[in-house]
């Protein structure tokens, strides 16, 4: 839901369902293309395909991701005490990889210039989201709604595995 109110952000309107659809399509390209741009480039892909303007479509995943990152900000606070806890008892958390990082080549002369192309309309698009705060704030709901379900399924599995995990602690 938060990529679809994302897209209305920047004039972008889709059904629902349609979004839903590329989204889960997204979400299954994240589990085997690099880092979390495999995901993107699907989305970006599946827009492209439906003649939207490639600098509309990259805002609206700025603004997604964007709204994704202040609500998990805004709940790091209530994990930092289950991360100490966590760090304590087990040594070696500390040493989490670093993202895989995707570098996309580029082929054939006009590159540059298309780049700025996109780049300016992404700029464009962005300011028109900022002119829909509505529409920002009904994303960063949906994001913080996801993360509840989110959260609680992992709550509920490790319920299921016997293990124990307070939610304050």
């Amino acid at each position: 839901a938060r990529w679809y109110f994302a897209l209305r952000s920047v004039d972008i309107h889709i059904p629902f369902t349609r979004v839903m659809g590329i989204n889960f399509a997204s979400l299954y390209a994240c589990n085997f293309l690099p880092s979390q741009m495999g995901g993107d480039i699907v989305r970006l892909g599946a827009l492209l395909r439906t003649k939207q303007d490639a600098g509309t479509v990259a805002a609206s995943l700025v603004v997604d991701h964007t709204t994704g990152l202040l609500s998990m900000l805004l709940v790091v606070p209530l994990a930092l005490p289950a991360i100490a806890e966590f760090s304590r008892n087990n040594p070696f958390a500390a040493t989490d990889a670093l993202p895989a990082v995707c570098l996309l080549g580029a082929a054939g002369g006009g590159w540059l210039q298309t780049l700025r192309g996109v780049l300016r309309s992404t700029w464009t698009a962005l300011r028109v989201a900022l002119r829909r705060p509505g529409e920002v704030l009904a994303a960063f709901a949906g994001s913080l709604v996801f993360m509840a379900g989110l959260f609680g399924s992992v709550q509920l599995l490790l319920l299921g595995l016997g293990e124990s995990m307070s939610f304050w602690t």
